[in-house]
């Protein structure tokens, strides 16, 4: 949770921002889907337990629309497109 911590501390000190929360996932199916959209709801909570408002955030999730390897040929590579942004949105 210390690089949570780092990210709360870092949006606080920029309040007049909107902050996006985007899961990702692979295309290995629903499963991963949902799992995608539970980690970003959680990042979010996180967020908002700790002090910042509801109103400065939004959470999305694109599946495996947006991919950073495109065609994945190892387990290895279909892990690097789960994940979760936070984008800063002026």
């Amino acid at each position: 949770m210390a690089y949570l911590e780092t990210i709360v501390t870092q949006l606080k000190a920029n309040k007049a921002k909107h902050f996006e929360i985007i899961g990702y996932t692979n295309q290995l199916g629903n499963h991963y889907n949902q799992l995608s959209i539970e980690r970003a709801k959680t990042i979010y909570d996180y967020l908002i337990e700790n002090g910042i408002s509801a109103t400065k955030l939004s959470c999305v999730v694109v599946g495996f629309d947006r991919k950073l390897i495109e065609e994945p040929n190892m387990i290895q590579e279909m892990k690097k497109n789960i994940r979760i942004e936070i984008v800063v949105r002026l």
